[in-house]
């Protein structure tokens, strides 16, 4: 039997679960309990006793500085030397301790993999690939592995493109490999689905799931008095609405509760008309009882009104299209998953999710030598249970399995459990509670007293103070009294409740502060107002707060910029920790939109983004302006050509006009320079450098950029990277969260604020904590693919709004719903206990909301009101206009611009110019070598394009091979259906991807006909292979390149294509021809060196009038192609 106790005294009642150290524990610790402190005492009770040795201890932290920290804890009270030690003992402790198993769950985990090494079926040198890393190379692993499903006609892969984009297919893939622990056993079940049993299964479950819906909400304990009292009230009249639609509640609840069906009513749809809001009944029906129907009306739908959107019509084409994508998507993704983890075994790699399921997979094969292993172990240890994943929680019961005598000691707060996005499931904490002995305690020493009453007060209401039914919701047992027993006459609690007054209302919109600029200037004023106040109860004193006793805690970055600049004007000093990621700062993201911009005009987002910066400078009614036409590069276009037609300001229109000529020149030399050189220029050309120096924090954000530059020099040392994979890998990074940090200019944080997520502040405390921001709505988002091992699982596949979900992606998105509310609650619980002294919580409000669970404002508004009558918080009204009207204290000035003069302008310049980079000769591409080759040969100018392209020419060069390189070469349809496919990322307008998908159709239908003579070689070839890499080594020189079309011959010779988009009359010019088949004899020359094959001929062709050139390779082909290499080398060397 596990004994639980609910641990909130540490003076005597803990002795018993720190000495008794012979039995297992969970102990239930509220916030500010120490439950650390009993942790670490236990583990020296266990270790001074002679009770395991430091390396029979498994001590379990989730974070790598809670592990440190708990080590040094130890390591400390070892040295005091307490229970009186021999010197030779305290040394041999403190030496076995450096390697004792004190870490998180990842690092037991790997001890476990290293230890038993010979026990493992991958490379025993394996290394660890870190969450970047690892996203970079699944990516590129996706890419081929898509490539391949596509070569072979996958027919799942087939089924799924009907229904979901390869963009949102490569998303799910990802969704599934990060949560393949728990969810591939699900998706197992689909595999070999038989649709037409899983379709009944799914009408029953529908059913049964609406049924349900109904008995809960008939057999509420208030729903069921209101209707109690209906049933005594009838009107005069038979016809009138509120009272037809008693009679429909009233025969809905019978047919539910008694009857157990699901009522008439339900089907026809007319209980939800009679449950739906609105004033109904007349004076005349009802008389003096019409306002009391009404108010027992409107309570039943405002009851109803949070389930109807819950219930779910069957729908059969729907529940059978979904079971046929949910069947494809579980063969295509355990493929990827299997295959996936073979490359990553082949490559001796394991990630964080890799090092958990094989440890999993060690311990559940229970081989002899495992079991001795495990057995070597007396103690289990876990700190913060409440943050445990399921296939954490296995590995633990493998544990105890495996060694009975293990003695376990877990500790936790269900109400601290706040890291779902990392799979943490509060549900395994409260299930193994339920099968506990609880014993309750009930001291807080983190908080002052009138701070424990006030959340005694909220939380046994917003939480409950009774087991929920709900296994992922928390409560809050027991009121908690503070070690500390002052008496303070005033509440440490304040709301401050933001409103908007006439004055405020009159303005035009866009005229008006948004409101969260507002609410941070409001916490700005109160910083002010609180500071050298008496207030801070510490030791038993009172003393004045200074700004390093002020924590801001926010619950996401969103809005973290407003902070700091309403924390900066007032002339507040400020930290923040962790903030905003450096692939988030301004100053990097307006320089990614700048080289998004070079590399395609037509990208809106980066356009717009590019203009307003302080790169450009544009305003917004300069951007409204020209965005009169149908887009905004549309408009530019026209500006330049006749400015006349926009009234644009004289100052404007010079940095447009500047801007222009910049991207003129930066796009001439974006093919002829690295990544790095293109930024730096970016720089040069814009004068960044003082635009930054004159802002707040100047030179942070320049040390910004100039990192920015060192790590585009970095990643191209590394590997060649054009400016596309470039920003492809700061997506990627960004996507993934890479807690990349800002360059290190800070120093130590001295008295300032500091502001922080909540999410780091967890385990942390503070003096006085502002939580503002409490009216945002929550973030009920669902991802496109839900899982849950008693449900099954489902991916979204509407069509159209109007379309419904599946079945299972309701049930499991309202389910979903729940659990995200019950963890917001979780998060505000977390939030206001790490407050010390002192609370001020902010709301900006607008009147009442239709939704009770929009926001945390509205399930709290009324108990902070309540709390306010019985004198535990106050409550203070602002209005907007109050706020923006409150001046700074006596001799706070805002902050001012910088005036640089030309020395300090020319040291800034200097300290951001990157380092010489000149790579070694390490590698030669086709092209390269094909550029050196007609090197001083002119080539006759194409055809020009056609103005005003939707795409740029290197984007429908891109397109164009893609779309050639991929293509089956079957019919126009299945070209077309995988054109679409790749013209949805670019995010065109219908008109524009038809006018696109025309062209390149004409130029298939040339592709088809029987005698074009790529069709007669495509279709007598053996195999053909698509874009496909080769590689070569000749001297220390790597040769490499990319073949659009590799076909295999019957002969066994291979014969390369090219598919080449350049506008050509009826033939190529000579030059440009000579170049292109320059690079065809470099593959040759590869293929032949590297793989022995014979290579018969190469072959060009020109996609837009269907010509095909071949070329016989020949070994005095070969000879000039060597030829050629040896000499481009020779040449580079001098």
């Amino acid at each position: 039997m596990l004994k639980l106790v609910y641990m909130t005294d540490l003076t005597c009642e803990r002795e018993q679960f720190i000495r008794n150290i012979t039995e297992n524990q969970f102990v239930c610790a509220a916030a500010g309990t120490g439950k650390t402190t009993v942790l670490v005492r236990r583990y020296l009770e266990i270790l001074l006793s002679g009770a395991a040795d430091c390396d029979q201890i498994i001590a379990i932290t989730f974070t790598d500085k809670a592990a440190n920290e708990m080590k040094e804890r130890v390591r400390s009270s070892i040295l005091k030397n307490e229970a009186g030690l021999e010197p030779a003992k305290i040394a041999s402790l403190i030496e076995r301790l450096n390697t004792a198993p004190i870490s998180t769950v990842h690092g037991f985990c790997l001890r476990i993999l290293r230890d038993n090494i010979g026990e493992l079926p991958f490379d025993p040198l394996f290394k660890i690939c870190d969450e970047t890393a690892e996203a970079l190379l699944r990516d590129q692993f996706w890419q081929k592995f898509l490539e391949r499903k596509i070569a072979e006609r996958d027919p799942d892969l087939t089924i799924l493109i009907n229904s979901i984009t390869l963009d949102e297919l490569s998303k799910l893939l990802d969704l599934i490999y990060e949560k393949q622990a728990e969810c591939a056993p699900i998706l197992e079940r689909y595999k070999n689905l038989n649709v037409t049993s899983h379709l009944a299964d799914i009408e029953k479950a529908c059913r049964d799931y609406n049924f349900q819906l109904l008995y809960e909400y008939f057999s509420d304990t208030t729903i069921s008095d209101i209707i109690n009292q209906i049933s005594t009230f009838k009107s005069s009249k038979s016809d009138d609405v509120l009272q037809r639609d008693f009679c429909i509640i009233l025969t809905a609840s019978a047919e539910v509760l008694g009857r157990r069906q699901i009522p008439v009513s339900h089907r026809d749809g007319s209980l939800r008309k009679a449950l739906g809001g609105g004033k109904k009944g007349t004076a005349a029906a009802w008389g003096n009882e019409l306002e009391t129907v009404r108010e027992l009306h409107s309570q039943l739908a405002t009851k109803f009104r949070l389930i109807k959107d819950e219930f779910h019509t069957f729908d059969p084409e729907i529940e059978k299209l979904h079971a046929d994508v949910m069947q494809s998507l579980a063969r295509l993704a355990l493929d990827f998953l299997q295959e996936y983890r073979a490359e990553m075994r082949r490559k001796a790699l394991l990630d964080f999710t890799g090092i958990e399921l094989e440890t999993e997979n060690l311990l559940a094969r229970r081989s002899p030598e495992i079991v001795r292993y495990i057995r070597n172990f007396k103690h289990l240890l876990v700190d913060e249970f409440q943050d445990i994943n399921p296939i954490q929680y296995r590995i633990i019961q493998l544990l105890q399995e495996l060694n009975p005598d293990l003695i376990t000691f877990f500790v936790g707060d269900e109400k601290q459990s706040i890291y779902r996005f990392r799979g943490a499931e509060v549900e395994i904490f409260n299930t193994l509670r339920e099968q506990s002995d609880v014993q309750p305690l009930s001291i807080n020493y983190r908080s002052v007293q009138a701070l424990m009453n006030f959340y005694n007060f909220f939380f046994a209401q917003f939480l409950g103070s009774t087991p929920p039914a709900e296994r992922y919701a928390a409560h809050y047992p027991l009121p908690i009294a503070a070690k500390d027993n002052s008496i303070s006459t005033e509440p440490p609690v304040e709301l401050l409740v933001i409103e908007e007054d006439e004055e405020f209302a009159a303005r035009p919109r866009q005229e008006s502060p948004k409101d969260e600029v507002l609410e941070a200037q409001a916490i700005a004023n109160r910083i002010w107002q609180l500071h050298k106040a008496e207030i801070i109860r510490e030791s038993g004193i009172i003393r004045e707060a200074e700004f390093g006793d002020m924590t801001i805690l926010l619950r996401s970055r969103t809005h973290q910029s407003q902070f700091t600049e309403a924390l900066r004007q007032a002339g507040i000093p400020f930290y923040v920790v962790t903030g905003i990621g450096f692939y988030d700062q301004p100053e990097i993201v307006d320089l990614i939109n700048y080289l998004r911009v070079l590399l395609n005009w037509h990208d809106e987002v980066a356009l717009v983004g590019t203009l307003r910066s302080p790169l450009v400078g544009l305003n917004d009614a300069t951007l409204t302006e020209l965005a009169r036409e149908e887009s905004l590069w549309k408009g530019i276009n026209q500006y330049l050509k006749n400015g006349k037609e926009f009234a644009l300001e004289a100052d404007e229109a010079a940095r447009l006009k500047n801007f222009y000529r910049n991207y003129t020149e930066l796009n001439k030399q974006i093919t002829q320079l690295s990544t790095a050189e293109i930024i730096n220029q970016i720089v040069e050309l814009t004068n960044f450098t003082a635009l930054l120096a004159g802002l707040p924090d100047g030179t942070q954000k320049i040390a910004n950029v100039k990192k920015l530059i060192d790590l585009a020099l970095e990643w191209e040392k590394a590997e060649s990277l054009s400016p596309i994979d470039f920003i492809r890998r700061i997506r990627i990074y960004r996507d993934k969260e890479v807690r990349e940090g800002e360059a290190n200019l800070s120093a130590a944080k001295g008295d300032a604020v500091t502001i922080m997520t909540i999410h780091a502040a967890k385990g942390l405390d503070s003096q006085i904590v502002f939580l503002p921001l409490l009216a945002d709505g929550i973030n009920y988002r669902s991802d496109r693919f839900l899982f849950h091992s008693d449900i099954g699982a489902a991916v979204a596949i509407k069509a159209d709004k109007n379309q419904p979900h599946p079945f299972h992606y309701n049930q499991l998105k309202h389910l979903e719903r729940r659990r995200t509310l019950a963890e917001e609650k979780r998060l505000l619980y977390v939030a206001m206990t790490r407050a010390r002294s002192y609370l001020v919580c902010s709301a900006t409000v607008s009147g009442k909301s239709n939704e009770p669970d929009k926001s945390l404002w509205d399930l709290s508004a009324e108990i902070f009101v309540r709390a306010h009558e019985k004198n535990l918080c106050r409550i203070v009204k602002l209005t907007k206009t109050e706020i923006e009207q409150t001046a700074l204290p006596s001799g706070i000035s805002l902050v001012q611009p910088v005036e640089l003069n030309d020395e300090t302008l020319r040291r800034i310049r200097t300290q951001i110019q990157p380092l010489e980079f000149k790579p070694p000769i390490r590698n030669l591409t086709a092209t390269a070598l094909a550029e050196w080759v007609v090197a001083g040969e002119k080539i006759a100018s194409t055809a020009e394009p056609e103005a005003d392209q939707a795409l740029s020419p290197q984007e429908l060069g891109t397109l164009i091979h893609k779309a050639f390189s991929w293509w089956d070469f079957q019919s126009l349809d299945s070209f077309q259906n995988m054109l679409a496919d790749l013209l949805r990322p670019y995010r065109l307008t219908a008109p524009e991807s038809q006018k696109i998908s025309a062209e390149l159709s004409d130029w298939v239908k040339q592709l088809l006909d029987s005698d074009n003579h790529l069709r007669q070689r495509l279709t007598s070839a053996r195999n053909r292979r698509r874009e496909v890499e080769v590689v070569g080594l000749y001297g220390e020189m790597i040769l490499e390149g990319k073949i659009d079309l590799l076909i295999e011959n019957d002969d066994n010779t291979l014969t390369i294509i090219d598919f080449k988009s350049d506008r050509i009359a009826e033939k190529p010019d000579e030059v440009l021809l000579k170049k292109y088949s320059t690079q065809l004899d470099f593959y040759a020359f590869i293929l032949e060196r590297s793989s022995g094959r014979k290579v018969r001929e190469q072959a060009l062709y020109f996609i837009r009038n269907g010509l095909l050139i071949t070329k016989t390779i020949t070994e005095s082909v070969l000879d000039e192609a060597e030829q050629n290499i040896r000499k481009y080398i020779s040449e580079l060397a001098k």
